[in-house]
């Protein structure tokens, strides 16, 4: 299987595709922590044809109400105004973030047609799919060991696993391989198994 590597910041993961790529220049401390972690990305076993979970349609795992619901948000938010903060373009030294004005005479605040937006709950998203990701799923992030296996005992249906760029190469393919195993997608995978 051909694996497909993102974008690293870490030096030593570009030395490591160097080393893939068959370029010279690498000193030789380097050369040896990328053989170990070849050798770990060579030990790795995918059960792809035992199970095909890895290759479900990103939709497949919802019912029909839940997919109609996400497209719904998807049209709600193209067609969402920006919210800024009252004359945040004219002074520079306010924040363009919303706030509430409450001033007695503020044009935004009476709902002037020319002066802006007020935020209201019509433009909200619809409840049952408010807070979830792009694709549909609650996001859970992995920091350490304690997280992985409180994360192990969620429902691989309903959420999706983001790993920590605090965590190294090393223990990232750990904790794939025990994710794969039970059915979760992880969004940042350093080895990508799938895309959704």
């Amino acid at each position: 299987m051909k694996y497909e590597f993102p974008k690293f910041k870490d030096k030593l993961r570009t030395h490591l595709i160097e080393v893939y790529c068959g370029q010279t220049g690498v000193n030789q401390s380097v050369k040896r922590q990328s053989q170990d972690l070849r050798d770990l990305y060579e030990n790795i076993e995918y059960k792809m044809a035992d199970n095909n979970r890895y290759d479900i349609n990103r939709f497949e795992r919802f019912d029909e109400e839940k997919i109609r619901l996400l497209k719904e948000r998807r049209t709600l938010s193209a067609n969402r105004p920006s919210f800024h903060r009252y004359l945040s373009i004219q002074y520079s030294r306010l924040d363009s973030a919303w706030r509430r004005p409450k001033g007695l005479q503020n044009k935004l605040r009476r709902a002037l047609k020319d002066k802006g937006t007020l935020v209201r709950v019509g433009f909200s998203s619809p409840k049952q799919v408010s807070g979830l990701n792009q694709k549909g799923y609650t996001e859970a992030k992995i920091c350490c060991e304690k997280d992985l296996v409180q994360t192990l005992n969620l429902c691989p249906r309903t959420y999706m696993v983001v790993l920590s760029s605090k965590l190294g190469l090393k223990k990232s393919i750990k904790y794939e391989n025990r994710l794969f195993e039970k059915g979760f997608f992880v969004k940042n995978a350093v080895v990508l198994h799938t895309e959704l």
